[in-house]
Formats: structure tokens, sequence, C-alpha cells
């Protein structure tokens, strides 16, 4: 059996300690806030990302860069001289035109490695949803599997990852035309909250609006104890600067009697540029009931 490098981008959230981050690589993604472009492979610190979080609520507006084809190229390329193939687990296409660059990347590669593999997958997932699929993809190497079972495997499965989340401000929603300019004033004024999942090819879409914080993360924990099946062991609250939130939603999932492992984790600038400050986001292994 060959050997092989796991890798995703930087679009995907891991909590403290989830995954062994020696056992993959992350790929850098930009993010351009105030004319300076700043690269993020995973590794921002807190505080890093705190300062991210305040110039948002300051009014910032930043965007981002997909991962070129010649960035996958130059990534990838070091690893097939060295003789190992490459496992791409990688940001949903339904969002990002990053999967099609790294396709791109392992097409042109092929003639310049013709014996080596180059898979990219595309998960349909982001943030911690590709948390919960790299796990899932390392315990796989690790248990001896091979690059294309496991690649198998990540496909079988990906159906499975449920993200429901909803965001406190409209107008960055606004700007992704998630929502319409009326629909932002409007519901901001009467503090509607939208209930966004990921379909089943990795577009958001709006599910349910509900007026009160509160009242739409008892929603979200609602719909979790729906989808949560035997095997759902992990749940990941990932969030924007607020922990309250965070705090609350993990005393209602516990209180479910269906949790065994609640993380949290901190969203990365590359994901908080498009939603804004105050997101909560519940990812898990549920039933594969995900809508078009």
């Amino acid at each position: 059996m060959s050997k092989y490098v796991i890798f995703t981008d930087a679009a995907g959230d891991f909590p403290k300690d989830y995954c062994d981050e020696k056992k993959f690589v992350i790929i850098p993604m930009d993010v351009i806030i105030d004319e300076v472009t700043t690269s993020y492979g995973g590794d921002s610190t807190e505080a890093e990302r705190s300062a991210f979080y305040e110039k948002i609520e300051a009014g910032a507006l930043p965007t981002t860069a997909q991962v070129t084809t010649y960035i996958f190229e130059e990534e990838f390329r070091s690893y097939l001289a060295k003789g190992e193939d490459i496992l791409y687990i990688g940001f949903s296409s339904g969002i990002s035109g990053t999967y099609a660059s790294s396709q791109m990347a392992a097409k042109n590669l092929a003639q310049e490695f013709p014996d080596r593999k180059v898979i990219c997958i595309d998960t349909i997932a982001a943030t911690s949803g590709l948390a919960l699929l790299m796990k899932r993809a390392i315990e796989n190497k690790d248990a001896g599997m091979s690059i294309e079972d496991n690649a198998s495997d990540i496909e079988s499965i990906k159906q499975n990852v449920q993200h429901w989340f909803t965001v406190n401000d409209l107008f960055h929603l606004k700007r992704g035309g998630r929502v319409s300019a009326v629909q932002a004033v409007i519901g901001t004024a009467l503090a509607v909250k939208p209930i966004l999942t990921l379909n089943t090819t990795g577009k958001i879409i709006n599910v349910e609006s509900i007026r009160g914080q509160k009242k739409a993360l008892m929603k979200m924990v609602e719909i979790f104890n729906q989808n949560a099946t035997d095997a759902t062991e992990d749940i990941i609250i990932t969030s924007v600067n607020n922990p309250e939130s965070a705090e609350y939603v993990e005393k209602l999932l516990l209180e479910t009697g269906k949790v065994k492992n609640v993380y949290h984790s901190s969203m990365s600038p590359v994901i908080a540029t498009h939603t804004g400050s105050g997101i909560i986001l519940l990812t898990y292994f549920g039933l594969a009931n995900r809508t078009d």
C-alpha cells in the first residue's frame, strides 16, 4: 500500500485537541481586510481571531480569495516528489471554487507524476463539518486503510454531516446574496434569526426564520434531537464572539441525553468574513436527510 498524505484547507475549523494536527496538512487561504492580505493556515491564535472579530463588529468589510490551481500544485508537488499520494478533503464546491482549483491541479500533476495519485473530495462541508470528516479520515488511515478505501468511506458518509446555524448580522448574509436588503432591514428590526443549513450540494439555504436568538438556538437543538442517531458521538459548537450562546446551546444539548462529546471551536477569519459576528453553528454526524 502506497504512502499518502491527508490535506484540507483553511475553511475548516478544528476544536483544540480534536484532531492530531501533525497528521494532516492545511492549505492556507487569504483574507483581505483594510487593504491588507493575511494568509490563514489554521494556525491563527485566539488573540488574532478576536482582533479580526472586533474589526468586523466595527464595520470592516473583509473579503476572501479562493485557493488557486497554482497554489494547489505547489502544495501537492513536494509530497508527490517524495513518493507520497495525496488525499485532499476540501471545502464545499457549493460555497467556493476552491475544490475546482484542486481538481485542475490534480489533472495537471498527473502528467508530471503519472505513478502517483491525487484524490480530491468535495465534502459539501465547511468549518467544523470538515473537522468531523478529517477526524474520520485520520482514524481510517491510522487503521491501515488505503487511500482509495479512505476516499470511498468519506464519500459515503459526507451527506450525514449536519450543519445548522444562525447568525446575528443579517447584513453579512445580504452581502453574500442569502437574503435581500429588505429582508435584512426588516429582519434586524424585528430581531428575526434565520435557521440555515447546507443542502445536498453544499450550498447555504435558509430553512426557517424565528424571532429571537434563544428561540432560534432552541430550534437548532430540536433539529439535532430529530437528526441524531446512535452513531452520533461528537457535536461541535462553532461560534464567533458569542460565548454565552455557545454555553447555552451546550446546556440544551446535554439535556437531550443524546450527546456523548461536546466540543467548542471559534470560527476562522476565512468563514467569519462571510457570517459576521455572533454566529452559532452545530455540526455532527446525523441522518443523511439533507434537503435539496
